[in-house]
């Protein structure tokens, strides 16, 4: 029973500070969020759900995935701006879900994870990108949810478990790219290194679970690939937005 008041007072929090202001679309609260919620209607308006993008061209400047997110409740309004943030907000709250579960099943106390759960509710980071449209809190979830999988296969040593971290994990891929991929699989490997928990990822479950997880990470350059714009995505995407950014300063052109 306490479990239940924990979580369900944690939800109600969540929820209240992540959809209480949405209604206030005087202002974006980021050039980005002006940028990706552009981004999003533009795709939205032309019904294009492959190539993101900006003034009638391809933007490649993130993953689709996000921008699908917002689409999602496109349908159901005329406040673009409002139902984009309520995608991010909902995001935002099934984090703080999957924060909870996690730190439950670490310290195994529902107390653990009813103060984890708060205390990234009222970070100032959580408070500031958690309701705006922004990439971050779907990372964030994603992250979260693959963690939450990868402890789940730790301490019960389960293999399905195991194949759903992979699959999340793959999936990221579909919010920012590579990086969510390259954390949780550089994390994995140097915990399971370390302590030899190997078997649960050597199963069958685990094994689908990595196809499903390769297939995601291939889903968007492969449907570029056969729409003709795999070379403006790779400069774009992988040279210009992930190893140009370690090279040099680049700017939005906004």
């Amino acid at each position: 029973m306490r479990q239940k008041w924990h979580f369900s007072l944690l939800m109600c929090a969540s929820a209240l500070l992540m959809l209480t202001w949405l209604t206030d679309t005087r202002v974006y609260y980021h050039d980005d969020e002006w940028l990706y919620m552009k981004i999003a209607e533009e795709m939205f308006d032309r019904a294009e759900y492959w190539i993101p993008l900006w003034l009638g061209e391809p933007a490649y400047y993130k993953p689709p995935m996000t921008y699908w997110m917002m689409m999602l409740f496109f349908p159901f309004g005329e406040d673009r701006l409002m139902l984009a943030r309520l995608s991010i907000g909902l995001s935002s709250i099934a984090t703080i879900g999957f924060l909870y579960l996690l730190a439950r099943s670490l310290y195994r106390s529902s107390e653990a994870g009813f103060l984890a759960g708060m205390l990234a509710l009222t970070s100032l980071g959580f408070i500031a990108f958690g309701k705006i449209g922004m990439m971050e809190m779907p990372m964030a979830l994603f992250m979260t949810a693959a963690l939450y999988c990868f402890s789940q296969a730790w301490q019960n040593r389960s293999s399905h478990w195991a194949g759903w971290f992979l699959a999340i994990t793959g999936s990221s891929a579909l919010i920012k790219g590579p990086i969510t991929v390259l954390i949780l699989g550089i994390t994995a490997f140097l915990l399971l290194l370390r302590y030899r928990r190997w078997r649960p990822f050597f199963s069958l479950p685990a094994i689908l679970g990595a196809f499903v997880g390769l297939f995601f990470v291939a889903l968007w350059p492969l449907a570029l690939y056969f729409k003709g714009e795999f070379s403006r995505w790779f400069s774009f995407f992988i040279i210009g937005e992930n190893f140009g950014k370690f090279a040099a300063a680049l700017q939005y052109p906004i």
